[in-house]
């Protein structure tokens, strides 16, 4: 076979995959691109608590979302890959979060999975589950020495459909209905509208 024409025939194979497996040949599919905001709340959302005490983490957000950018409401269920990173760090002298603390607590994962963590003296990446058309999360962390700490969840993106996987969304994770004291983090630089973080104290 001529070098330039088998070529030309492993060109339009690999075209025809790649369009397939995007729905692109009469499935809604192309850009589309949604922003999303969930919120967590964290309770008892008490600034002081003991070594001993639970505090509980969780998420309850519906699968159909508003999309920020438009407004409209959209049916995002299915998502294969709806996860957060979840980072515990404690204060230091300089009132800096910079000490690594998830080994500090005793974590109780009740709702969601474990996902993966490269640094696991510092955080852990956890995957929302789906049930009843909510996006699901609990997770108890038990407290098990004194000192400052914040928890701080990231944003989510490139979150698929399991059966629309160029279909793409940003998932923007807050701290909703919580106190969450930033008071206690001084060096505190971003938007207090839009929490990401919570902060304690463990005495």
């Amino acid at each position: 076979m001529d070098i330039k024409k088998g070529f030309s025939i492993a060109a339009g194979m690999i075209i025809i995959v790649a369009t397939d497996s995007c729905g692109l040949r009469g499935d809604d599919c192309a850009d589309t691109m949604y922003n999303f905001e969930i919120g967590i709340k964290a309770y008892p959302d008490k600034e002081v608590l003991a070594i001993g005490d639970t505090l509980w983490l969780e998420v309850a957000a519906p699968t159909e979302l508003k999309d920020k950018l438009t407004g409209q409401s959209v049916d995002f269920s299915g998502s294969k890959n709806l996860s957060s990173v979840v980072s515990f760090a404690k204060r230091d002298e300089n009132e800096d979060f910079l000490i690594k603390a998830a080994n500090k607590f005793n974590l109780l994962l009740v709702k969601g999975s474990y996902a993966s963590s490269g640094d696991p003296d510092s955080f852990y990446e956890y995957r929302l589950t789906e049930s009843d058309g909510f996006y699901r999360f609990k997770l108890g962390v038990v407290t098990t020495e004194k000192g400052i700490f914040r928890i701080a969840f990231s944003n989510a993106t490139n979150v698929s459909k399991s059966q629309k996987p160029c279909i793409k969304a940003s998932f923007e994770i807050n701290f909703v209905d919580t106190e969450v004291h930033y008071n206690l983090f001084p060096h505190f630089g971003g938007d207090p509208t839009k929490p990401g973080a919570y902060c304690f104290r463990v005495e």
